[in-house]
């Protein structure tokens, strides 16, 4: 998971706003856990802020939301994954698009989809 993070930040902060939404997923068997991460740029404080460089916010990559399920335990739902930020465009609206939201129902199907996969590679 560190270097996922690492990872999400350097692309979000490297790529010219090319990419909006970084999302982690991770599966552990050992603790039978299903982890999703969103990671997007937010304006943060700048602490060098000067007179010749006067911005008071520097885009920073952020943790924006985070769903996990261990076991039957869901925390973190629901939790949405931005459209603008993912397809860099506004939503369309009359084609059905829009955020992208995981509520605990949907975490639930997802970790009976990942523990069926595992037990068919063992």
């Amino acid at each position: 998971m560190k270097r996922l993070r690492v990872d999400a930040k350097w692309w979000l902060e490297n790529s010219e706003k090319a990419v909006g939404t970084v999302v982690i997923v991770t599966v552990s068997k050992e603790e039978r856990s299903v982890c999703v991460e969103t990671w997007e740029l937010a304006n943060m404080p700048n602490p060098d802020a000067t007179q010749t460089d006067p911005d008071p916010f520097i885009p920073e990559a952020t943790r924006t939301g985070r769903g996990k399920i261990v076991g039957e335990d869901v925390t973190g739902a629901p939790l949405k994954i931005s459209f603008k930020k993912t397809m860099l465009r506004d939503p369309d609206e009359t084609l059905g698009e829009g955020d992208i939201v995981f509520d605990v129902e949907d975490f639930e199907e997802v970790a009976k989809m990942v523990w069926a996969g595992s037990k068919t590679r063992n």
